[in-house]
């Protein structure tokens, strides 16, 4: 009994979220936490959202790869750093933890643990940068929550300063 309760209070009252995740990417189970995060309840989660329904399309990609490889027990898990659109649509940064637990030998679900890191407002129908021709400046001003919210943040601001001072673009 003292195990259940604990377990019982471990997965609902706890700091991070946790949730268990079946093959498919269908959340099975989730506390309160990690639906919190999101800004959904659990019912509005569980056996009707998956995973990719709620990562940033760009990183999707890699998550689905590193489950595939623990799914086949190539890697027995795996941590990442992702994205997910909340209700609101915020982009919520998180820490991730993912297990694979298996029964009898058999893959049965995923195990995971989620830490929030950061919260940004941007819009899902605002994801395209926009490419004004104005100075590097503006152009990064313009363009700062979308530029932070990509994997290589760094390398497109780079990139579009040396595309815009290449063409010496006028200030303004």
């Amino acid at each position: 009994m003292r195990h259940e309760t604990l377990q019982a209070v471990a997965f609902g009252k706890c700091y991070i979220g946790i949730a268990e995740i079946g093959a498919d990417g269908v959340f099975i189970s989730l506390n309160e936490r990690y639906a919190e995060m999101l800004g959904y309840s659990r019912f509005e989660i569980e056996g009707r959202l998956s995973f990719q329904d709620i990562t940033h399309p760009a990183d999707v990609q890699v998550d689905v790869e590193q489950a595939r490889q623990v799914r086949e027990g190539e890697i027995s898990a795996y941590p990442m750093t992702k994205r997910y659109w909340t209700k609101t649509e915020e982009l919520l940064w998180a820490e991730i933890y993912v297990e694979g637990v298996f029964k009898g030998g058999l893959f049965s679900h995923y195990a995971v643990q989620c830490r929030p890191v950061m919260r940004v407002h941007l819009p899902r129908r605002e994801t395209k940068i926009k490419h004004t021709g104005a100075n590097p400046l503006r152009w990064l001003r313009d363009n700062w929550p979308i530029v932070a919210s990509g994997t290589t943040a760094i390398g497109l601001i780079v990139a579009e300063v040396i595309r815009q001072i290449g063409r010496g673009a006028p200030n303004g």
